[in-house]
């Protein structure tokens, strides 16, 4: 690891940090990836060495934190939700492929980064499928990443408000 690598990792660290301490939603996530993009961007770094066995092992740490907060006893509900569920997400990946139709005719993107840039889901896993399918990965996940730090910081609020509607 560098110098600019090292201030890289440490902006993340403390991004998180500060995102947690300002009470931001998600604050270790939204504080650390914002800090990091910052420090990227005014150390001049593009692509970092060894980002995929990060992300492999992201995933898997993210993985764990789901098991760990997982409550068995909500799958009981499995049954009688999973119609829902999948209606969700029928709907969701509908609004996206018109919202990726938009981004291809408005934006001038490409199918792919146009159809890569619209759905809701995981960062990582979307840009390693939109690479292998040919989209400009870097487009696909600034639409993700901004999406991302939009629906964690405005769902809180508007669940607030939506509590007392």
């Amino acid at each position: 690891m560098n110098v600019q690598q090292g201030l890289v990792a440490l902006a993340v660290l403390g991004g998180g940090v500060g995102g947690n301490a300002l009470g931001v939603p998600a604050g270790y996530l939204v504080g650390g990836f914002v800090g990091g993009l910052l420090a990227k961007g005014a150390t001049g770094l593009d692509l970092l060495p060894g980002g995929e066995a990060v992300t492999v092992v992201g995933q898997v740490l993210v993985a764990y934190a789901m098991v760990c907060s997982a409550d068995l006893s909500a799958w009981r509900a499995f049954p009688r939700l999973l119609p829902v569920a999948v209606l969700s997400a029928a709907v969701l990946t509908a609004a996206s492929l018109v919202l990726a139709k938009v981004l291809e005719k408005v934006c001038h993107l490409d199918p792919m980064t146009a159809l890569f840039s619209t759905p809701p889901g995981g960062l990582t896993g979307l840009a390693v499928a939109g690479a292998s399918m040919g989209s400009d990965s870097p487009i696909s996940l600034l639409f993700q990443m901004v999406r991302l730090i939009f629906v964690l910081l405005v769902i809180p609020f508007v669940a607030s408000w939506w509590t007392r509607w």
